[in-house]
C-alpha cells in the first residue's frame, strides 16, 4: 500500500512539473513572447507554485505514510488481513483439491466419457436426491462426484448385486405439421413452411433411469444424454465385472456345501454314529454324486 501511495504522489508531481513547464514555455513563446518581463514574472510564479506544491505533496505523503503505518499496525487491520488470507488460502486449497479429483476421475477407464447425472435418491442415498453428479467407474467401483468436486462417493462393485436400466429414453414431441396448398407452387410453399414449423416445434428429450442395487442400498440415477441402449454399452465393463463376480460366487458355493457336508460326516464318524465303512460310503457319494 505504501508503494502505491508513493507511486501516486510521484505521478502527481511529474504531472505538475510537466504542466508548469508547458505553461512557462507557452509564456515565452506564446502571446507574451514580445513581453519578456511578463514572461519572466509568469515563470517565477510557476516556479514558486511548483516548489510549494512539491512541498505540500511531500508533507501529504509523509502524513499518509504515517497514518497507513498506524492502520497497518492496528489489531483490527491485522485480524481483517488474517481473515482475507484465510479465505484466499481456502479458495486455493479448494481449487487444488478440485483439480486433483478431476485428474483422478479422468485417469479412470471411463474418464474420457464422464456422464453428468442427477441422483433420484433411493434407500441409503436420500441425501443425494436432486443433486447433479459426475458418474465414472473403474475395475473395482462406481464413483459419483459432485460438480464442484468437493465430495466423492463410491460403490464397490463387489457389493453390487444388480444394475438395471430403464426409462423412456429419447422422446420426440411436437412437429407433425403437414404442408398443403393449391397447385404445384402452393404445395411446395406449404411443404417448406411445414418443414420450418416442424423444425421449430420439434423437441427431443432423453430420460434414462439407472438403478444400482447393493445388499444395503438402492440408488437411482437420471441420465439425459444417453438412451437405455447407449447407457447399456457405456456400462458394459461394469456388467462384465459383475457377471464375472457372480460366476465366481456360483462356482465357489457348491464347493463350500461339499466341505460342510464332509465336516458333518466326520463329526458323525468321530462321535461313533457312523462306522468307518459307512463314512467312506457316504463320502464317496458326496464327492462323486
Amino acid at each position: 500500500m505504501a508503494v502505491l501511495v508513493r507511486i501516486l504522489f510521484f505521478l502527481a508531481g511529474l504531472s505538475g512539473c510537466a504542466i508548469s513547464a508547458l505553461l512557462a514555455i507557452g509564456a515565452w513563446f506564446g502571446p507574451f513572447k514580445d513581453q519578456p518581463g511578463v514572461a519572466i514574472v509568469i515563470t517565477i510564479i510557476l516556479g514558486i507554485f511548483f516548489l510549494v506544491s512539491s512541498w505540500v505533496m511531500r508533507k501529504c505523503f509523509a502524513f499518509c505514510q504515517s497514518q497507513w503505518g498506524k492502520i497497518a499496525g492496528s489489531s483490527a487491520y491485522q485480524a481483517t488481513a488474517a481473515k482475507i488470507e484465510t479465505v484466499r488460502q481456502e479458495a486455493r486449497d479448494r481449487a487444488e483439491r478440485k483439480q486433483e479429483i478431476l485428474r483422478k476421475v479422468m485417469s479412470r477407464p471411463s474418464g474420457s466419457r464422464i456422464l453428468k447425472v442427477v441422483a433420484q435418491g433411493g434407500s441409503g442415498w436420500q441425501a443425494l436426491s436432486g443433486k447433479t453428479l459426475l458418474l465414472s467407474f473403474d475395475a473395482n467401483a462406481v464413483f459419483l462426484n459432485d460438480v464442484d468436486c468437493d465430495a466423492e462417493y463410491s460403490i464397490p462393485l463387489s457389493d453390487v448385486w444388480d444394475v438395471s436400466i430403464g426409462g423412456p429414453g429419447t422422446v420426440v414431441t411436437g412437429g407433425g405439421v403437414i404442408g398443403g396448398g393449391t397447385g404445384v407452387g402452393g404445395f411446395v410453399a406449404g411443404a417448406a413452411a411445414a418443414a420450418v414449423l416442424n423444425l421449430l416445434t420439434t423437441h427431443k428429450s432423453t430420460k434414462t433411469l439407472v438403478r444400482i442395487n447393493t445388499a444395503t442400498s438402492e440408488l437411482f440415477l437420471l441420465i439425459s444424454t444417453y438412451d437405455p441402449d447407449e447407457m447399456r454399452r457405456y456400462l458394459s465393463p461394469v456388467y462384465t465385472r459383475i457377471n464375472h463376480q457372480n460366476q465366481q460366487e456360483s462356482e465357489q458355493s457348491p464347493r463350500t456345501s461339499v466341505v460342510d457336508e464332509l465336516l458333518k460326516l466326520d463329526q458323525l464318524r468321530v462321535s461313533g454314529v457312523l462306522s468307518p465303512e459307512e463314512f467312506d460310503s457316504l463320502k464317496e457319494r458326496i464327492l462323486h454324486p
